[in-house]
């Protein structure tokens, strides 16, 4: 394992204050590397405390390539699957429930992180024992299975705003923080778990509740690299970007979870959602009379950051969003 000494003299109240929480699944071909860049990052072993590795029932070589890492650092802690399956977003969450540091650090199981990632996340987060729930996200560069550069930034690729996580109203209707570049501080932590059943993925959901009642902090860098491939659990979107029917399946069934999860987060911060007009619409999107909705896909609460999202939209809000209830029965 390759040290690199912290560039920072950091205070002693943030020595062992980070925990990373790496969520597994069949991860044989890349976990070793990415666990390796964690490793590599400078300020490592002064600042983090564990790598807390959840894993949901892998039945290649990631466990015995966990346990063999294990032996050599002792910051490794494996809790293998309880017996049932938990998908990502509740494997996650196991992860983070299992934490005490002051922060935690969200990782996937095949990207790779840059050496700077781990002090410059950190450094974002600024105090440590914050009353208010706060989160810290980077950009990332987007890369292929062999590490080739696709896009030198996530939000460039998605023809994204930069901007478009610094409202709720914004970010209700599309989520911008990936959670394999999120910090979490404890105050978020203890206010966002656990996680609504019906929230879309634990990120999402976590970066809302930031930016409700806290601080949701963006460093314009990209800080790792974010690997596509056919395995990804959500990825940036660029598996069978050429099938139609596929990709309107995938379109249909991501709104109508955007549409289920602001509903649960109306329910829980019902006072806060007041604020947000997007909230209330997307919520209440059934409700709506259809040319109402169109409009808002549009020109107003509804619109989505690129023209051709707004235009899916509105053909949801015309043709699929009175049927969500049946799609999505129990």
């Amino acid at each position: 394992m390759k040290v690199l000494k912290s560039r920072i003299n950091w205070q002693d109240d943030f020595r062992q204050s980070v925990d990373i929480v790496l969520a597994s699944y069949n991860g044989e071909k890349y976990i070793r590397d990415q666990i390796a860049s964690l490793q590599e990052c400078y300020g490592y072993q002064a600042l983090v405390k564990n790598i807390i590795v959840v894993d949901d029932g892998s039945n290649d070589l990631t466990l015995s390539i966990l346990g063999d890492m294990a032996k050599h650092d002792p910051k490794i802690q494996i809790f293998p699957s309880e017996g049932r399956s938990l998908g990502a977003m509740r494997n996650f969450c196991r992860g983070a429930s299992l934490s005490r540091a002051e922060f935690v650090m969200f990782c996937d199981q095949d990207d790779v992180w840059l050496k700077e990632k781990l002090e410059m996340t950190l450094l974002a987060m600024g105090e440590r024992s914050c009353p208010i729930p706060k989160l810290v996200f980077s950009d990332v560069v987007v890369v292929d299975e062999m590490l080739g550069v696709i896009s030198e930034s996530y939000f460039a690729l998605k023809r994204i705003p930069k901007n478009w996580y610094s409202s709720v109203n914004s970010l209700i209707k599309q989520n911008v923080v990936s959670g394999c570049t999120m910090m979490a501080n404890r105050a978020l932590i203890a206010r966002a778990l656990p996680v609504e059943a019906s929230a879309y993925m634990h990120d999402w959901w976590l970066a809302l509740v930031a930016s409700a009642e806290g601080e949701l902090i963006f460093v314009d860098k990209p800080l790792m690299l974010y690997r596509q491939h056919n395995s990804n659990a959500i990825g940036a979107g660029l598996a069978r970007r050429y099938d139609f029917f596929y990709r309107l399946r995938r379109f249909i069934s991501s709104v109508d979870k955007t549409v289920l999860q602001a509903r649960a987060f109306r329910r829980m911060f019902p006072l806060v959602s007041e604020s947000y007009p997007a909230v209330a619409a997307l919520s209440q999107i059934t409700d709506r009379p259809v040319f109402t909705n169109v409009g808002s896909a549009l020109w107003g609460e509804l619109r989505r950051s690129s023209l051709l999202g707004c235009f899916a939209m509105a053909m949801y809000c015309m043709v699929f969003a009175k049927n969500i209830e049946k799609r999505n029965q129990a």
